[in-house]
């Protein structure tokens, strides 16, 4: 038993995308470089406690989309299980994988009762947490039923830049600045773009994605297309904003965004090398680029 759950941690920890946890959390500092620009008082114990809750959230998450994905009846077992057969196993992995999903989610809200106790609560607070719980429970729900093939990617790209960043901003205020959503619109269409590519690289390697990606409706080559586009617009309508980002921050995510897009475009025609320095890019792109922002809006 011990063996097994041995060769099984290394598959979970790779079954977190990490990537997601990443973005998540410098898109909540975000939302805290933002809130402190305007003045309101922030403090990096409120910081950490949303980054707790984020985890905490995922992390459950992460354990439904196992069950629901059926991804444990892939998982080879080699024996080292007692007098328990490979199917059995599984389905108490698949009972532990419960009760951590249950835990996880529930522990989310230890961090986030603690900061609304300390700072109240408002509606839009209320309103952007619901609309984080909706988006994952509809994808959730989808895996079985497949509804919503084509969002995956535009629900992740919303939830990440505009409500992970309004939701710190909320804490202080019950509305939202049209500014906030300004400077969110191009990391929105980057995190599309970064959404894609991996789902891309998924298939490159023969591996299955999930229904709800708009690559089941595109091919690989209209996928880069659409990605090439993305990548375009993200770096262009980075120059909406012209009060708060200094003009060093755009200048750094302006040829940053046009280079990925030069090369996932290049990958059309010819894959290697292309394709690697795109991919590359484009997964560091929307945290650099959110970063390089958090610098801009905390000391201008």
């Amino acid at each position: 038993m011990i063996k097994t759950l041995q060769k099984l941690f290394p598959y979970f920890l790779q079954s977190i995308d990490w990537g997601e946890l990443l973005n998540g959390i410098v898109f909540i500092l975000l939302g805290m470089a933002f809130t402190y620009h305007y003045g309101y008082q922030v403090y990096w114990r409120n910081f950490i406690q949303v980054v707790l809750w984020f985890v905490f959230y995922k992390a459950g998450i992460y354990s439904l989309n196992a069950i629901f994905t059926n991804t444990l009846s892939t998982v080879p077992l080699d024996g080292g299980f007692g007098r328990l057969s490979p199917a059995q196993f599984r389905e108490l992995l698949e009972r532990f994988l419960w009760i951590f999903a249950i835990l996880f989610i529930a522990m989310s809200f230890v961090p986030l009762t603690q900061m609304i106790g300390e700072d109240g609560i408002n509606r839009l607070t209320l309103i952007i947490i619901a609309l984080i719980y909706l988006s994952d429970l509809l994808f959730l729900i989808d895996k079985t039923r497949e509804l919503l093939s084509g969002f995956q990617e535009l629900f992740y790209g919303f939830v990440t830049a505009f409500l992970l960043p309004s939701l710190f901003f909320s804490f202080t205020r019950d509305y939202l600045k049209v500014s906030l959503i300004m400077i969110a619109f191009p990391l929105f269409l980057q995190l599309i773009a970064w959404k894609v590519c991996n789902n891309l690289e998924i298939l490159r390697i023969s591996k299955r994605i999930s229904a709800g990606s708009m690559l089941e409706r595109l091919d690989a080559l209209n996928g880069l297309s659409v990605t090439t586009t993305l990548l375009l617009l993200g770096s262009i309508t980075v120059f909406l904003d012209q009060e708060l980002l200094p003009l060093w921050s755009k200048l750094i995510i302006l040829p940053a965004g046009l280079l990925s897009a030069w090369l996932v475009f290049r990958s059309i025609k010819k894959q290697e090398p292309n394709w690697d320095w795109a991919l590359l890019i484009v997964r560091i792109l929307p945290a650099v680029s959110a970063l390089t922002m958090f610098v801009g809006l905390w000391n201008h």
